[in-house]
């Protein structure tokens, strides 16, 4: 990957918040636990003022939906998530789940239409119901109640099985300085030359690309090497963890191969941090720290106690 310097712009536009700890104590860093409704609400205003349009939320994510509909904000649309399909649904009951699930979104939202809606579980999609789940938000589209749909995935087999058959408006990828799957396996230039909005997400793995050694889990212990090599670039390239996450996803904004990248944050500090950080930044003259071990690159498959 060819160097890119020059770097001194960017539209906010671009940053999506990232809302999951607003109604859960949710991430391997995170030591506050659940956001309180006061700074969600500094959280949106920051937001704001900045020029930020999009918050990344679901139903799943406890009380993030409301937190979100109760500050008003006219400027700073919804991406929510459709609930996991339940085992036990028939084939009489799924419409009126799809279409109470949107309504229920919609109501916490404050909202009469959602900008996007999400499948949550990629799986869902190849389930018997799976085609009708998604003819339902087509249909929901149609009717102007939502304006954008597609699904988020944790890897690229995902996307091979349901690409075709369930084409997306909006695809939420993984990526970060250690991701770089869907690049690689050309699903980013797919999906662009097919005019779907690339949505990247994990952008700091957690927050665990932002911790040192110190405050790492015991848990990731186990990539003893792979933490030495991180440390001894960090050291090396005289640059904050998060100057070098950030600076790695401008980069992949600048040369399209995602459309926007979600920052999660639990304070309003966090977001004031990274716009700042953001704004510092001078040129894009990183590559990817590539690593193929799915085992740490996928929070999913981290076995935490």
């Amino acid at each position: 990957m060819s160097s890119t310097q020059g770097f001194n712009y960017f539209d906010f536009s671009k940053l999506i918040l990232g809302a999951a700890q607003f109604g859960n104590n949710y991430g391997v860093s995170n030591l506050i636990g659940e956001t309180h409704e006061a700074e969600v609400k500094k959280i949106i205003a920051i937001a704001e003022k900045n020029n930020i349009k999009l918050v990344d939320t679901s139903s799943a994510y406890g009380s993030s939906e409301e937190k979100i509909g109760n500050t008003n904000s006219v400027q700073i649309s919804a991406i929510t998530k459709m609930p996991y399909l339940p085992a036990d649904i028939n084939e009489y009951q799924i419409e009126d789940w799809v279409y109470s699930n949107v309504d229920l979104s919609s109501k916490r939202l404050q909202t009469k239409k959602l900008h996007t809606i999400l499948i949550h579980k990629a799986s869902d999609l190849q389930s018997k119901y799976g085609k009708i789940m998604y003819k339902c938000l087509l249909d929901l589209k149609k009717e102007n109640k939502l304006g954008n749909i597609g699904y988020s995935v944790y890897n690229t087999e995902e996307i091979d099985q349901i690409y075709i058959d369930c084409k997306p408006d909006v695809v939420q990828i993984p990526m970060n300085i250690l991701d770089n799957r869907f690049n690689s396996s050309g699903w980013t230039e797919k999906m662009k030359k097919d005019g779907v909005q690339i949505h990247a997400r994990s952008v700091f793995l957690q927050g665990l690309l932002l911790m040192n050694a110190s405050q790492r889990p015991k848990y990731f212990n186990k990539w003893k090497k792979f933490w030495k090599s991180w440390d001894e670039y960090i050291k090396e390239s005289k640059l904050s963890p998060l100057s070098i996450c950030l600076k790695y996803m401008l980069r992949q904004i600048k040369e399209k191969n995602v459309s926007h990248f979600i920052v999660g944050v639990n304070q309003s500090n966090h977001l004031e941090k990274i716009i700042k950080e953001i704004n510092s930044i001078e040129d894009l003259d990183i590559d990817s720290f590539e690593l193929n071990d799915t085992n740490l690159i996928n929070p999913n498959l981290w076995k935490i106690k």
